[in-house]
Formats: C-alpha cells, structure tokens, sequence
C-alpha cells in the first residue's frame, strides 16, 4: 500500500493535498485530517474576506498582468484526466470544491507550527476557493492528485506557493519520514518547484506551480510505477496548466 500521500477529504485544496503520500486508505488518515483542517480553516477565512475583510518566473507573464482566473475555471482544472501521465486511469474522480465549516488545528500536533504556517500563508493570500479531485485505482495501487486554489492577487500566489513549497520540504522528511529530493518542474507555470521520494519505481512526486492568481498542484503515487514518474507527473501538469493558461485569457 503506497503510504504518504496527500490526500484532501474535503474540497479543500492544495493545503489538503501536502499530507499523506502513499497511504491508501481513503481520506482518513492524520495528513488529511491535518490537510482538512488547514483547508476548512482557510476557506473560512475567505469567505470573511470576501464580504469585506482583508495576502523565479518561467514563463512569459509579465506581459499578461491583467489575466486572471475565477472560481469557474477551478472545476475544469482539478477534473483534468490524469491519462496525461501516460498511464490509464480506470476510475472516476473524488471531486470536491466547497467551503468546509471551520476547525481548529491541534495546538498539541508535533505539526502545528507548520500547519498553522501554511495556513496563515492562505489566510493573508486572501485564498477565494479550493478545489481538488483524487483518483483512486487500488486494482492498481496508484494515486494521483490535483490541486487548485485560488487568491486575491497573482502577488498573493506567489506568496502562497513559496510557502507550499517550505511545507512540502519539511512535512515530508519530518513527519512523513519520506526522504525527498528537488527535480526538474521547468515550463509548467511560473515559479514551478517539484520534489519526489521513493525510487524510480515506486515512489511519490509532487510538483506545485502557479498561473496567474491561482496556485496549483499535481501529486502522483505508485507502486510500482508504469513508466518513469517523474515524467508521468511533468505531464499532467502540463496538460493542467495549459488549461490554466488558457482560461486566464
């Protein structure tokens, strides 16, 4: 059974999707709890901030300031097949996309402080919506996973991914005990990072991006795998941020 692997039980989105990498029982385990909660939490929030409260590029946006994405372009990201890995995917997607009621993390968590790091990352990019779809093929132990939140601003994301990115390189070593290692992301979004554990084989990769004012996310897990996986992911997300692009304008 892959262990570790994000996974969101609610329509939360990336914040939900950092935990549990290979586990593959359904959204229960403590990194999906802990990716709820900070999600719940966060959407929460929004929906305050939206009512009146106040959050290394690779592409060519500069030119493209005034592209943005909306909360109607969410559901045709994260619903995007991951077949774009090159592998079949034979079962139907756990879609969510919906503001949970808020939570409080557990201030006795080992985790809390970079829980809660995450969360006030969202929180101040004034996060509006989240969004995740998980595939499930036990038949063939494997998972994949897609992520879309979206913020305020383009300058708000940019804060946002950086800090998925601090949370991906701690909670995987630290509270995952999955040794990871930084991979190629080049030409997916902009400021693209990805990290991978587990061997050529068998393992986990997760690459997070953003475009426009949205970050997203794909996360990838099998045992063993059908082709390279690293590649498989590189795919899929690129198939999902050509959407993006797209739906930016």
């Amino acid at each position: 059974m892959p262990e570790g692997e994000r996974t969101c039980a609610l329509p939360a989105p990336r914040i939900c999707l950092r935990a549990a990498r290979l586990v593959f029982d359904p959204p229960s385990d403590i990194v999906a709890i802990v990716r709820v909660a900070v999600c719940a939490f966060v959407l929460f929030c929004a929906a305050s901030f939206a009512a009146g409260c106040a959050g290394s590029d690779q592409g060519t946006e500069p030119a493209d300031a005034a592209k943005q994405l909306t909360v109607e372009d969410l559901r045709p990201l994260v619903t995007l097949s991951p077949d774009a890995t090159g592998w079949s995917w034979d079962v139907a997607p756990q879609t969510h996309l919906r503001p949970p009621s808020p939570p409080r993390l557990d201030e006795t968590e080992p985790s809390y402080g970079l829980q809660k790091a995450l969360l006030d990352a969202y929180t101040d990019a004034g996060l509006v919506k989240a969004a995740t779809s998980s595939w499930w093929d036990y038949a063939n132990v494997k998972k994949a996973s897609s992520f879309a939140y979206l913020v305020a601003t383009r300058d708000t994301a940019r804060a946002a991914l950086e800090a998925e990115k601090e949370f991906a390189h701690h909670w995987f070593p630290e509270f995952e005990h999955q040794e990871i290692r930084e991979i190629e992301a080049d030409g997916i979004g902009e400021e693209s990072w990805a990290v991978r554990g587990g061997t050529d084989d068998a393992g986990f990769v997760e690459i997070g991006w953003r475009r426009a004012n949205a970050t997203l996310a794909v996360y990838v897990n099998c045992r063993p795998c059908e082709s390279d996986l690293a590649d498989a992911a590189r795919g899929w997300a690129m198939k999902i941020d050509d959407a993006a692009r797209t739906a930016a304008g």
